[in-house]
């Protein structure tokens, strides 16, 4: 059986790759790709993933890899206060707990930062690896994440 893990990056890939205007559309492609997914689930992972409409080049709403105008910081600050267990730092390296099955899509909150000073991150199911520029950076990452979240 397929992980929710599994299911939200065959879902950034559909996103990623094709111009996608409905949550029908989206169910119809998880489904050739070998993921029966209801709309209930659909919606849940659209929101932990940090994916909204933008609008493509035609004009009209399409889903986006990037947030759109609640994304960034207040995207990533809404999911932590939900799935953040506990965020530290060592040197240039932060590591983020969240509850079980939540770390991809608080990672792609992070990656939507789109952050200089934030490299990139790798999760897991309930744990997510942060690589800053630096410890400064790692230390700011995470003090504006629990202050803030």
């Amino acid at each position: 059986m397929k992980g929710k893990a599994a299911r939200q990056h065959t879902l950034r890939l559909v996103i990623d790759t094709g111009a996608i205007e409905t949550q029908d559309q989206l169910v119809d492609e998880m489904k050739k790709r070998g993921f029966v997914i209801t709309q209930a689930t659909l919606s849940r992972d659209l929101t932990e993933m940090g994916i909204g409409k933008a609008r493509g080049e035609n004009g009209r709403l399409r889903y986006s890899p990037q947030p759109t105008a609640a994304g960034g910081w207040p995207v990533l600050l809404k999911m932590a206060d939900t799935f953040v267990i506990k965020a530290r730092y060592a040197g240039n390296l932060a590591v983020i707990k969240t509850m079980p099955g939540y770390a991809q899509g608080v990672a792609a909150a992070v990656d939507s930062l789109a952050d200089p000073l934030l490299l990139g991150s790798v999760a897991g199911d309930d744990t997510i690896l942060v690589v800053a520029a630096d410890e400064t950076a790692a230390q700011g990452f995470i003090d504006r994440l629990q202050k803030e979240g």
